[in-house]
Protein backbone atom coordinates (compact mmCIF):
# COMPACT_ATOMS: atom_id res chain seq x y z
CA UNK A 1 0.00 0.00 0.00
CA UNK A 2 1.28 3.29 -1.09
CA UNK A 3 0.76 6.78 0.25
CA UNK A 4 3.02 9.36 -1.73
CA UNK A 5 5.56 8.94 -4.62
CA UNK A 6 7.20 11.26 -6.20
CA UNK A 7 9.39 11.39 -9.47
CA UNK A 8 11.42 14.25 -9.49
CA UNK A 9 11.75 16.67 -12.95
CA UNK A 10 14.98 16.59 -14.29
CA UNK A 11 16.07 19.76 -16.67
CA UNK A 12 15.82 18.89 -20.79
CA UNK A 13 16.57 21.26 -23.96
CA UNK A 14 12.90 21.53 -24.47
CA UNK A 15 9.63 23.83 -25.25
CA UNK A 16 9.24 22.79 -21.66
CA UNK A 17 11.45 23.59 -18.57
CA UNK A 18 11.26 20.18 -17.49
CA UNK A 19 10.08 16.67 -18.64
CA UNK A 20 8.62 14.73 -15.55
CA UNK A 21 10.40 11.18 -14.39
CA UNK A 22 9.37 7.70 -15.05
CA UNK A 23 7.60 5.48 -11.48
CA UNK A 24 7.11 1.75 -12.36
CA UNK A 25 4.60 0.39 -9.39
CA UNK A 26 4.56 -3.88 -10.31
CA UNK A 27 3.26 -6.40 -8.46
CA UNK A 28 2.13 -8.69 -11.49
CA UNK A 29 1.22 -11.56 -9.17
CA UNK A 30 0.19 -9.89 -6.26
CA UNK A 31 -2.27 -6.91 -5.00
CA UNK A 32 -1.56 -3.12 -5.43
CA UNK A 33 -3.39 -0.58 -3.11
CA UNK A 34 -3.15 3.14 -4.02
CA UNK A 35 -5.55 3.88 -0.84
CA UNK A 36 -7.22 7.49 0.07
CA UNK A 37 -5.16 10.13 0.35
CA UNK A 38 -2.07 8.80 -1.74
CA UNK A 39 -0.09 10.95 -4.19
CA UNK A 40 1.64 9.52 -6.56
CA UNK A 41 3.54 12.65 -9.19
CA UNK A 42 5.35 12.63 -12.41
CA UNK A 43 4.45 16.43 -12.92
CA UNK A 44 6.40 18.79 -14.78
CA UNK A 45 6.39 21.44 -17.28
CA UNK A 46 6.10 18.16 -19.54
CA UNK A 47 4.50 14.98 -17.96
CA UNK A 48 6.23 12.19 -16.99
CA UNK A 49 4.89 8.61 -16.61
CA UNK A 50 3.68 5.86 -14.48
CA UNK A 51 2.91 3.12 -14.35
CA UNK A 52 0.91 1.01 -12.14
CA UNK A 53 0.45 -3.44 -12.63
CA UNK A 54 -0.82 -5.57 -10.80
CA UNK A 55 -2.60 -9.26 -10.35
CA UNK A 56 -5.48 -6.55 -8.82
CA UNK A 57 -5.00 -3.50 -8.55
CA UNK A 58 -7.42 -1.04 -6.00
CA UNK A 59 -7.25 3.02 -6.46
CA UNK A 60 -8.67 5.69 -3.79
CA UNK A 61 -5.96 8.48 -4.10
CA UNK A 62 -4.63 10.35 -6.92
CA UNK A 63 -2.19 9.35 -9.76
CA UNK A 64 -0.78 12.44 -11.86
CA UNK A 65 1.51 13.36 -14.63
CA UNK A 66 0.47 16.73 -15.19
CA UNK A 67 1.95 18.92 -18.36
CA UNK A 68 1.85 22.34 -16.53
CA UNK A 69 3.66 23.86 -19.29
CA UNK A 70 3.31 21.66 -23.06
CA UNK A 71 2.18 18.18 -22.92
CA UNK A 72 0.51 16.10 -20.29
CA UNK A 73 2.33 12.48 -19.58
CA UNK A 74 1.19 8.73 -19.45
CA UNK A 75 -0.44 7.17 -17.03
CA UNK A 76 -0.88 3.41 -17.69
CA UNK A 77 -3.24 1.33 -14.18
CA UNK A 78 -2.87 -2.71 -15.53
CA UNK A 79 -4.10 -5.40 -13.80
CA UNK A 80 -4.64 -9.12 -14.60
CA UNK A 81 -7.88 -9.76 -13.21
CA UNK A 82 -9.30 -7.13 -11.11
CA UNK A 83 -9.14 -2.71 -11.70
CA UNK A 84 -11.53 -1.04 -9.24
CA UNK A 85 -11.77 2.71 -8.88
CA UNK A 86 -13.34 4.61 -6.01
CA UNK A 87 -15.61 7.73 -6.68
CA UNK A 88 -12.50 9.53 -4.61
CA UNK A 89 -9.99 8.07 -7.53
CA UNK A 90 -8.64 10.52 -10.10
CA UNK A 91 -5.45 10.08 -12.96
CA UNK A 92 -4.60 13.50 -13.78
CA UNK A 93 -2.77 13.80 -17.09
CA UNK A 94 -3.86 17.21 -18.41
CA UNK A 95 -1.37 19.21 -20.02
CA UNK A 96 -1.19 23.13 -22.03
CA UNK A 97 -0.54 22.29 -25.49
CA UNK A 98 -1.97 18.93 -25.01
CA UNK A 99 -3.72 16.68 -22.53
CA UNK A 100 -1.81 13.33 -22.04
CA UNK A 101 -2.85 9.71 -22.41
CA UNK A 102 -4.14 7.44 -19.94
CA UNK A 103 -5.37 3.57 -20.03
CA UNK A 104 -7.35 1.47 -17.34
CA UNK A 105 -7.66 -1.82 -18.24
CA UNK A 106 -7.97 -5.45 -17.38
CA UNK A 107 -6.89 -9.05 -19.07
CA UNK A 108 -9.15 -9.44 -21.99
CA UNK A 109 -8.67 -12.89 -22.24
CA UNK A 110 -11.52 -15.16 -22.81
CA UNK A 111 -10.76 -17.28 -19.57
CA UNK A 112 -10.37 -14.41 -17.56
CA UNK A 113 -11.90 -12.52 -15.06
CA UNK A 114 -10.82 -9.21 -16.12
CA UNK A 115 -13.03 -6.83 -14.60
CA UNK A 116 -12.93 -2.65 -14.62
CA UNK A 117 -15.33 -0.74 -12.33
CA UNK A 118 -14.54 2.55 -12.19
CA UNK A 119 -16.01 5.91 -10.48
CA UNK A 120 -13.26 8.09 -11.11
CA UNK A 121 -11.62 11.27 -12.28
CA UNK A 122 -9.74 10.37 -15.92
CA UNK A 123 -8.59 13.84 -16.90
CA UNK A 124 -6.67 14.65 -20.10
CA UNK A 125 -7.45 17.81 -21.08
CA UNK A 126 -5.66 20.49 -22.41
CA UNK A 127 -6.35 24.28 -20.59
CA UNK A 128 -5.22 25.94 -24.53
CA UNK A 129 -4.34 22.99 -26.53
CA UNK A 130 -5.78 19.39 -27.97
CA UNK A 131 -7.12 17.11 -25.85
CA UNK A 132 -5.05 14.00 -25.50
CA UNK A 133 -6.49 9.86 -24.98
CA UNK A 134 -8.48 8.28 -22.26
CA UNK A 135 -8.94 4.52 -22.76
CA UNK A 136 -10.35 2.13 -20.64
CA UNK A 137 -11.26 -1.46 -21.35
CA UNK A 138 -10.92 -4.90 -19.83
CA UNK A 139 -13.36 -8.26 -19.90
CA UNK A 140 -16.61 -6.71 -18.10
CA UNK A 141 -16.41 -2.66 -17.62
CA UNK A 142 -18.55 -0.63 -15.64
CA UNK A 143 -18.90 3.21 -15.66
CA UNK A 144 -20.30 3.86 -12.23
CA UNK A 145 -20.38 8.01 -11.95
CA UNK A 146 -16.77 7.92 -13.32
CA UNK A 147 -16.12 11.36 -15.15
CA UNK A 148 -13.58 11.10 -18.09
CA UNK A 149 -12.63 13.88 -19.57
CA UNK A 150 -10.26 14.55 -23.08
CA UNK A 151 -11.89 18.56 -23.78
CA UNK A 152 -9.16 20.97 -25.57
CA UNK A 153 -9.39 24.75 -26.41
CA UNK A 154 -8.75 24.24 -30.11
CA UNK A 155 -9.69 20.42 -30.56
CA UNK A 156 -10.94 17.53 -28.78
CA UNK A 157 -9.18 13.89 -27.58
CA UNK A 158 -10.26 10.51 -27.52
CA UNK A 159 -12.16 8.66 -25.92
CA UNK A 160 -12.35 4.42 -25.51
CA UNK A 161 -14.74 2.73 -23.45
CA UNK A 162 -14.18 -1.07 -23.73
CA UNK A 163 -12.91 -1.05 -27.71
CA UNK A 164 -12.39 0.91 -30.49
CA UNK A 165 -14.12 2.45 -33.42
CA UNK A 166 -16.82 -0.59 -34.47
CA UNK A 167 -14.74 -3.31 -32.63
CA UNK A 168 -12.04 -2.96 -35.49
CA UNK A 169 -8.88 -0.95 -33.69
CA UNK A 170 -6.49 -3.64 -33.15
CA UNK A 171 -4.43 -1.29 -30.70
CA UNK A 172 -7.51 -1.95 -28.24
CA UNK A 173 -8.66 -4.71 -26.49
CA UNK A 174 -12.69 -5.10 -26.75
CA UNK A 175 -14.81 -5.59 -23.94
CA UNK A 176 -17.60 -8.68 -23.87
CA UNK A 177 -19.65 -6.53 -21.61
CA UNK A 178 -19.92 -2.74 -20.81
CA UNK A 179 -22.26 -0.73 -18.41
CA UNK A 180 -22.09 3.03 -18.54
CA UNK A 181 -24.41 4.58 -15.65
CA UNK A 182 -26.01 7.73 -16.48
CA UNK A 183 -24.38 8.98 -13.90
CA UNK A 184 -21.18 9.07 -15.77
CA UNK A 185 -19.59 11.80 -17.99
CA UNK A 186 -17.89 11.32 -20.78
CA UNK A 187 -16.30 14.30 -22.51
CA UNK A 188 -14.37 15.19 -25.46
CA UNK A 189 -15.01 19.24 -27.02
CA UNK A 190 -13.40 21.54 -28.79
CA UNK A 191 -14.23 24.35 -25.92
CA UNK A 192 -13.00 27.42 -27.95
CA UNK A 193 -12.72 26.80 -31.62
CA UNK A 194 -11.81 23.33 -33.79
CA UNK A 195 -13.66 20.23 -33.87
CA UNK A 196 -14.66 18.14 -31.20
CA UNK A 197 -12.99 14.54 -30.61
CA UNK A 198 -13.91 10.90 -31.07
CA UNK A 199 -15.92 9.31 -27.90
CA UNK A 200 -15.99 5.67 -29.22
CA UNK A 201 -18.04 2.42 -26.80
Amino acid sequence: QLKRLQASAQPVSTQAATVGGAIAITAQSSYVALEAGSHISADAGRGGSILVQGAKVVQDGIVSVRGNSSFGGTVRLEAGSRLIQSAGAAVSAPGVLRGGDIVVSADTKADSSGNVFSSATLDASASSGVGGTVTVTGREVTLAGARLNADGDIGGGVIRIGGGRRGADTTVANAQNLTVSGASRVHANARVDGDGGNIMT
